[in-house]
């Protein structure tokens, strides 16, 4: 009796550990059966990730064509405004250069007219003698445009 009876409990932890390996081997099955499922949804994963790769690899190009051009052109816009600003500066130091001529004049026409009224009471108050001008003008090293008679008159 004593033999039949290991040999029953070396039956039953046989069986036990075949249900136990049956059981495993079913849910090994289900995990192999997802796994598969997934893989055919990797595969379509993957292919979608390299369509979009491929589509922003084009779109980076084409971003990349576009500052090109956009930067060429800016290039050519600042170049441009670089020399109208330049032309700007020159015709501004121009402007002040003859307002300051301008002013000399005037302050030396001024001059020359309240020596004028200080010394001689002209007959007419609004008229300037073309003399008077030409020597102020000369005096200020502003002498470009003279009078027909001023070589006689200044001396």
């Amino acid at each position: 009796m004593g033999g039949s009876f290991v040999g029953v409990l070396v039956e039953l932890v046989v069986a036990g550990l075949l249900l136990v390996t049956i059981i495993y081997c079913v849910g090994l099955n289900r995990k192999l059966e997802r796994l598969r499922a997934d893989e055919t949804e990797m595969k379509e994963l993957v292919t979608d990730l390299i369509d979009a790769t491929a589509k922003a690899d084009k779109a980076i190009q084409t971003l990349k064509s576009s500052a090109s051009e956009w930067d060429r052109a800016l290039g050519s816009r600042m170049r441009h405004a670089e020399k109208l600003t330049g032309a700007l500066h020159d015709q501004t130091d121009a402007a002040e250069m003859v307002l300051d001529r301008l002013k000399q004049i005037c302050a030396a026409a001024r001059d020359a007219s309240d020596t004028q009224h200080a010394t001689l009471t002209p007959l007419r108050s609004d008229k300037r003698d073309p003399a008077d001008v030409a020597a102020a003008r000369k005096r200020l090293g502003l002498g470009g445009l003279r009078f027909s008679n001023d070589e006689g008159r200044a001396a």
